[in-house]
């Protein structure tokens, strides 16, 4: 399952709301594996990623993709799919976000 929050605006909680989803995933579905795709330039989610890790989930993953496009994420989160139960993304707060526009 791929999840995403978005908003053409900064400083909603977009990047929380994500991070937030998938923790819960994770320690509600022990069983599952979780990735986050931070495909923000900001790479937010990869800090609050890096303290959480710490916790000891062992299916708790992130990648980082900088510079991302629509294209990259079209054609690598099949590939993901495959390997990870759910999938959260983090993108960009503007209207040329590759899941926004």
């Amino acid at each position: 399952m791929v999840i995403t929050v978005t908003n053409s605006k900064g400083g909603v909680g977009k990047t929380d709301s994500n991070f937030n989803l998938g923790y819960a995933a994770a320690i509600n579905e022990p069983d599952k594996s979780v990735l986050f795709v931070n495909a923000d330039n900001q790479k937010t989610l990869e800090h609050r990623f890096g303290r959480r890790k710490s916790n000891g989930f062992k299916d708790l993953d992130n990648v980082t993709f900088d510079n991302c496009t629509a294209a990259a994420l079209k054609h690598t989160i099949p590939r993901y799919k495959e390997l990870y139960d759910y999938i959260f993304i983090d993108v960009a707060a503007n209207s040329e976000s590759p899941l926004v526009s």
